[in-house]
């Protein structure tokens, strides 16, 4: 903010008036003038002269929570803006947006205390609803492949019992992340000159919608659609428990996908500024910094939301195990009744495979597409300081990899659906052999 005489005229009229005051256009471009009141000159005894205050444009807008030229302040938050308000309705992301745009997270807001009603609010569900459970475990025959459908129903609710313990205790971090994006937003517009875009928006509310639709339709289809008045609430709970987990995949496929479309962008950038500018050092110093940024970004994606992608995951692989397990017996048994258990198995393998495929996509764009390319680089020219850059931003990439874990503990990419497929179908196939020596200690019995 600087000081000015008021001898000093604006170029334009005078724009509005209020509380007595006065603020019109500065003498250069995207600047304005605050002028002071004449009453309050007037009752100077020293007779000062008025004084005006000059504010630039961006820090106007910066207090109304807009960009200046008409972009995202941040391209992550707008684009998964519908699955955040989604996620915010359901109770497990407490996260609130300021006027700035920083998104920020308190213990005493209004979205935790929303969040906290919810959750007490489905925990008596589980309590009133609890009979229900333990009448259809005591139907089952007693053997486990018959007893499947009555614990899957326990199944359902592990995301209960560990979101107090994952999506509040991570919320502040979360937080931090997104705000993250804005920080990579201005560094990104500083170096390219452009705005990053990420056009996911409407994939994003589709994505939702038929997310949404489809879990309930599932809870329908496996209840026969056929609704009875003292199970509408066992329907409504299984309802927002299968739409909480489709629901938190889709999250984070558009996470991945959202870090994979920056770094595509980044390496278009990179190659338009090469082919433009003479000096080739010196662009790759600044996009070396910038995919510094990136790569934090993504291996901030993990570190954010640690418990939550690993608590997500584990209950992900369990339901897939225990679905796929009662389902191949119903299928040696000749009987394909369970419905329930062919629709968890679909949604929980369709939701890691996504997550899988899109975390090892962000390493295949951000990693090994920027080390083809910088090694084409290096065999190309012939400048040394332009080979000490190839050479250093080579060595970054080795370095700092934008490896998306869970903690360091995990590492999400394809190594990890290999392993757990491979893991779920030995356990399968033992399963088969001793269904198969069972029938034929019958058959001789007999």
């Amino acid at each position: 903010m600087k000081h000015r005489n008021h001898k000093q005229r604006p170029r334009f009229a005078l724009k509005w008036r209020r509380h007595g005051g006065r603020v019109s256009a500065g003498t250069d471009a995207g600047t304005f003038l605050a002028h002071k009141p004449m009453s309050t000159v007037d009752s100077l005894s020293y007779g000062m002269k008025p004084t005006s205050y000059e504010f630039s444009r961006s820090d106007v807008s910066q207090f109304c929570g807009h960009s200046p030229h008409g972009y995202a302040l941040n391209p992550y938050y707008d684009s998964l803006k519908p699955l955040l308000l989604v996620m915010r309705a359901m109770g497990v992301l407490p996260l609130t947006s300021e006027a700035g745009g920083a998104v920020v997270f308190s213990w005493m807001s209004l979205a935790m205390l929303y969040s906290a009603c919810l959750y007490w609010l489905l925990c008596l569900g589980v309590w009133f609803t609890n009979e229900n459970r333990m009448q259809a475990i005591r139907e089952a025959n007693g053997r486990f492949e018959d007893s499947v459908d009555a614990y899957m129903l326990f199944v359902y609710l592990v995301p209960l019992v560990h979101l107090p313990f994952t999506h509040w205790r991570e919320a502040a971090k979360v937080a931090r992340y997104l705000n993250d994006w804005s920080t990579f937003q201005s560094h990104y517009r500083q170096v390219t000159g452009a705005n990053l875009v990420l056009p996911l928006k409407r994939r994003c509310l589709t994505a939702v919608l038929l997310t949404l639709s489809l879990s309930h339709i599932s809870i329908l289809a496996s209840c026969g659609f056929v609704i009875a008045v003292k199970n509408i609430p066992d329907e409504i709970l299984y309802s927002y428990l299968v739409s909480l987990m489709n629901v938190s995949g889709v999250y984070w496929y558009f996470t991945f996908t959202a870090l994979s479309r920056s770094a595509v962008a980044l390496e278009e950038s990179l190659s338009k500024t090469l082919d433009k500018s003479p000096m080739w050092a010196t662009v790759l110093a600044q996009y070396r910094l910038l995919w510094l940024d990136l790569s934090h970004l993504a291996t901030q994606t993990g570190a954010a939301s640690c418990y939550t992608c690993g608590c997500y995951l584990v209950h992900q692989f369990l339901m897939v195990a225990t679905s796929a397990y009662a389902t191949l017996s119903d299928a040696i048994a000749g009987n394909f009744d369970s419905r329930l258990l062919s629709i968890c198995a679909t949604f929980s393998a369709s939701m890691i495979l996504a997550i899988c495929e899109g975390a090892n996509n962000v390493f295949l764009k951000a990693n090994v597409a920027f080390q083809k390319k910088l090694l084409r680089l290096q065999t190309a020219t012939y400048n040394k300081e332009t080979n000490l850059q190839v050479s250093t931003f080579l060595q970054t990439i080795s370095a700092e990899p934008p490896v998306i874990s869970l903690g360091g503990y995990v590492r999400i990419n394809r190594e990890l659906l290999v392993a757990v497929s491979t893991h779920a179908l030995a356990s399968l196939r033992s399963h088969a052999v001793s269904v198969c020596s069972e029938r034929q200690a019958e058959f001789c019995t007999y």
